[in-house]
């Protein structure tokens, strides 16, 4: 009976060692799913950072859409600059001023009988 006892306690021990085991086997599973989970959520607020960086400086740039900049035709038929838009490209390139005068646009001579045709 004692040696039942024995056996009976070892294999208690076995089992509760076993049950041991896994549990230590699913903590550390939880434990790498948690690290996982954070180093994600880090990546992801780096994204999110560098996309509203991005997006600041494309806020910053002149518009796609025309340079910015509007013509005057005195009457003598000679075109000039006349308003630059802020945050456009006329004006931030610095190329032109308001008041120049238009001699081409895109290599077409510009003034007099030419004015529609621009």
């Amino acid at each position: 009976e004692i040696f039942e006892k024995l056996h009976s306690a070892q294999a208690a021990f076995a089992k509760s060692s076993a049950h041991e085991d896994e549990l230590q086997r699913e903590l550390k599973l939880l434990q790498t799913h948690s690290t996982l989970t954070h180093t994600s959520l880090d990546a992801a607020e780096t994204m999110v950072a560098t996309l509203k960086e991005e997006l600041i400086k494309f806020y910053k740039l002149p518009s796609p859409c025309g340079v910015g900049l509007e013509l005057e035709v005195d009457m003598r038929g000679t075109v000039r600059v006349g308003t630059l838009q802020p945050r456009m490209a006329a004006l931030a390139s610095g190329a032109v001023s308001e008041g120049d005068i238009v001699l081409s646009i895109d290599k077409s001579k510009v003034g007099g009988d030419n004015i529609d045709a621009s």
